[in-house]
């Protein structure tokens, strides 16, 4: 079973404990476990696309990274669909959670 999980990054310091928690929690799991904070859902944008889009190496994975203009959300999108189970923190709302959900 594939499972996304996703979190507010803004909400991040504040909730840290409880994100590591829930990950260390289904990483227990007979699951295959995608998250933003491992940036595995990045793995579902082609590699090809990823290299005609970006010029430099990317070191930044952040949504906000100018150099990966529509791919977080490409990204994001294609994880979703795919998923079995998609699992969203919301403790700290945020516009990007919200267009996720």
């Amino acid at each position: 079973m594939k499972v996304f999980f996703t979190y507010s990054f803004s909400g991040k310091e504040k909730f840290r404990e409880q994100f590591g928690l829930i990950i260390k929690v289904l990483n227990e799991q007979d699951i295959s476990l995608i998250t933003t904070e491992a940036k595995t859902y990045l793995n579902e944008v082609e590699k090809k696309k990823v290299r005609k889009q970006i010029s430099s190496k990317i070191t930044d994975f952040s949504p906000s990274n100018p150099k990966l203009k529509g791919l977080h959300y490409e990204a994001m999108l294609r994880t979703i669909k795919s998923s079995d189970v998609f699992i969203v923190d919301i403790s700290k709302p945020s516009f990007r959670i919200g267009m996720e959900v």
